[in-house]
């Protein structure tokens, strides 16, 4: 082989893994605890690129730069989406409200328009702790630990099952209903945005 085709083969490669890694699908790791229970600290997954459209940070080092999304389509209530924060780092929350809607939280329940989101107590959580998952809660709530079927010991936290009006249902934890977080707003979703809100609602 030449060393002009070795070239050429690797400037297919790496268009290949641009168009890969840009339109399709991406790889992902969950940087924290929000969105347990469904998804752990470490966890690694795929993210589906197309669903929502492509703006300039679906792109490897946001190149090329453009304004605005293209094919870009609206989330359901419900879905998990990954995005850019305002520090430039990928974030990973459930869609709860969509524009136009308003939402509050009231003793760590949610309202959406208006209403409690309807949510169930399920039997509790139980993460094995290590050093990637410690067994961290937010005040006044304290840590409540027991040993798992294998000896080590196990995270407990109070878990729930919320379903939206579209049908849509998921787990969450709520350790405590007198947290920062448990009473808010309600305020009026605008134009162009989205309310999201990790699963693990206490822990931002």
């Amino acid at each position: 082989e030449t060393l002009g085709g070795f070239f050429k083969s690797l400037l297919i490669l790496a268009i290949a893994a641009w168009v890969l890694r840009s339109l399709i699908v991406a790889p992902f790791s969950i940087p924290s605890g929000s969105m347990l229970p469904t998804m752990r600290i470490g966890d690694y997954l795929f993210v589906s690129k197309w669903p929502y459209g492509y703006s300039s940070a679906s792109f490897p080092f946001e190149f090329p730069p453009f304004n605005g999304r293209i094919f870009g389509s609206l989330p359901n209530r419900g879905d998990v989406v990954v995005f850019e924060g305002p520090l430039g780092q990928d974030v990973v929350k459930r869609v709860i409200g969509l524009p136009g809607d308003t939402i509050g939280v009231e003793g760590g329940q949610v309202i959406l328009n208006g209403k409690p989101i309807p949510r169930e107590r399920l039997d509790d959580f139980a993460m094995t702790v290590s050093p990637n998952s410690p067994c961290r809660v937010v005040p006044p709530a304290v840590p409540m630990t027991r040993a798992g079927d294998d000896g080590r010991p196990t995270c407990i936290y109070p878990m729930y099952r919320e379903r939206l009006p579209n049908g849509a249902s998921y787990a969450v934890l709520d350790q405590t209903d007198i947290s920062f977080a448990d009473n808010f707003g309600p305020v009026r979703v605008p134009e162009g945005h989205l309310f999201l809100m990790g699963d693990n609602r206490d822990d931002r």
